[in-house]
C-alpha cells in the first residue's frame, strides 16, 4: 500500500476495527501479490448505489477476479447505464409521508432508499428490447423451463459496467471477472417460467403495478 490515502490510515487508523482494515488492505495486496484471487460479494442495491466508481476500476486493475451478487445488482447496474442523468436523489426519504410516496408512484420513479430509478427511461426502454429476446427464445426448440435454468446458472457481464459511464485506455487488458448471481422471484407470485425468467432478467411486466412499492426482481 502507498499513496496519500495509505499514509493517513496507517497514521490515523490505529486501533479496534480501524486497525483491522489496514490489516485487511495489507492482507488483500499481499493475496494478490502472491498470485492469488479475489472474490468479491455484493449485496442490496450496491449498483444504485454506484459502488462501481470504485469498483469498475479495481477490474480494470485485475484486483477482482470473481463477483458474487444478487441478481438485482445485476439489473439495476444496466437501468443505470441507461438512464443514469434521470436518476432523482430524495436525501429526506425518511421523513416521506404517504403523499410524497403517492407522488412518486404517480411519477413513475421507483425509489430505492434515497435514490429513484425513472420507470420510463429505464424499466420500459429495457423492457421493449428483453421482451423482445425472450419472444425469440420462447420459439427455440429448447423448453422455456432449460431455457431459464441456463441463463440464470451460467451469467455473463462485461468488464466494468458497473457504473462505468467513461471509457478507460487500459480496459482491454483486464479480464471481465466472474459473476455469480441467484435471483429467486417472490414466493406470492406462481406464474409460468416465462413470465419468471421475464422477472428474473430485470423487465418490467404490464401486470406488475409500477411506482416505489414495486422491485425488479422480486426477491422471495
Amino acid at each position: 500500500m502507498n499513496g496519500q490515502i495509505t499514509e493517513f490510515i496507517r497514521h490515523h487508523y490505529r486501533h479496534f476495527n480501524a486497525a483491522a482494515l489496514i490489516d485487511a488492505a495489507e492482507g488483500y495486496k499481499k493475496h494478490l501479490d502472491g498470485g492469488g484471487k479475489m472474490m468479491i460479494t455484493l449485496a442490496g442495491a450496491m449498483s444504485t448505489a454506484e459502488l462501481g466508481l470504485s469498483l469498475a476500476e479495481m477490474i480494470r486493475q485485475d484486483k477482482v477476479q470473481i463477483i458474487s451478487c444478487t441478481g438485482a445488482n445485476l439489473e439495476e447496474d444496466l437501468f443505470n447505464l441507461v438512464a443514469h442523468d434521470f436518476y432523482e436523489r430524495v436525501p429526506n426519504y425518511r421523513d416521506l409521508t404517504p403523499e410524497d410516496e403517492q407522488d412518486l408512484l404517480n411519477r413513475h420513479m421507483n425509489r430505492v432508499t434515497d435514490t429513484c430509478i425513472p420507470e420510463h427511461e429505464a424499466m420500459r426502454k429495457i423492457e421493449k428490447k428483453m421482451l423482445a429476446l425472450w419472444e425469440k427464445a420462447q420459439k427455440a426448440t429448447r423448453p422455456p423451463q432449460k431455457a431459464l435454468v441456463a441463463s440464470t446458472a451460467t451469467p455473463r457481464r462485461r468488464r466494468g459496467t458497473i457504473a462505468n459511464h467513461s471509457a478507460h485506455p487500459t480496459a482491454s487488458a483486464s479480464r471481465a471477472p466472474i459473476v455469480c448471481t441467484t435471483v429467486e422471484p417472490a414466493k406470492s407470485r406462481k406464474t409460468a417460467p416465462f413470465v419468471n425468467a421475464l422477472r428474473v432478467s430485470g423487465v418490467m411486466l404490464p401486470s406488475q403495478p409500477p411506482g416505489p412499492q414495486t422491485q425488479w426482481p422480486k426477491i422471495g
